[in-house]
């Protein structure tokens, strides 16, 4: 029987109250991302969710392997969501529930945080808590989109052709479709003779309209945009 792990993880900032609703529930496993720079306050906070972590009941295991607390060190956004998937799928396995939690710590942690649960080949859902005026927590839960299944095999593909002729040719000169039908081709063992860029051309079509890939339509340019890039990035890791 394949194990099956209940894994929470969020940012955290000077409180701790956006995990303290589902301590009641029984977690598994928590993972908490911080700022890299050190702050007291932020320190208290991670030690009274780490002590209400180990009060749980019924109580999780001994091993506080099970809180884990990474600080960011990325500045970039997009380097930033980055290293948040990277941290997710080292400290899960695929078959987990991960519950996201949305809310503390920096507003940039948390966006990108969110942006990353979206691309992670991981059961997702986000949970958002929230103090309204009565002074009451409320726990919202959300299904994650799926954007980990929106590009097919092939188009997959392509997106990495793309990200190699980038690193390659740099910004000098515009990517276009030959250059891109072009480098798909030396990937494929056997074309048969036949003539690739009708489909290479439909599908970035379909990846523009998916936004993971930018087209320059006066310099017939084509461009992997940041979701393209956190697409590939998530692919690689799983």
């Amino acid at each position: 029987m394949i194990s099956m792990s209940k894994i929470h993880i969020g940012t955290i900032g000077f409180e701790p109250h956006i995990f303290l609703p589902v301590l009641t529930e029984g977690v598994d496993k928590l993972i908490v991302f911080r700022s890299s720079f050190p702050n007291d306050k932020t320190d208290a906070a991670i030690a009274h969710l780490k002590g209400m972590f180990t009060m749980q009941k019924p109580p999780v295991s001994s091993n506080m392997q099970n809180f884990e607390v990474f600080s960011l060190k990325k500045r970039a956004f997009i380097d930033l969501v980055n290293e948040i998937i990277d941290l997710v799928n080292k400290n899960t396995k695929p078959n987990d529930e991960v519950y996201v939690h949305i809310g503390g710590g920096l507003r940039l942690h948390a966006t990108a945080l969110l942006y990353a649960s979206f691309f992670l080949e991981r059961n997702i859902k986000i949970i958002c808590t929230i103090l309204p005026q009565e002074g009451l927590l409320e726990v919202h839960t959300f299904p994650a989109p799926p954007l980990q299944q929106i590009a097919k095999p092939k188009e997959l593909k392509i997106l990495t052709v793309l990200r190699n002729l980038e690193a390659h040719q740099g910004s000098d000169r515009p990517i276009r479709l030959a250059d891109i039908a072009n480098a798909f081709s030396k990937t494929i063992k056997e074309r048969n003779g036949k003539n690739i860029v009708p489909g290479i051309h439909h599908h970035l079509k379909n990846l523009v309209e998916k936004g993971l890939i930018a087209f320059d339509s006066e310099k017939k340019e084509y461009k992997l945009t940041m979701m393209g890039n956190f697409l590939l990035h998530a692919q690689e890791l799983t």
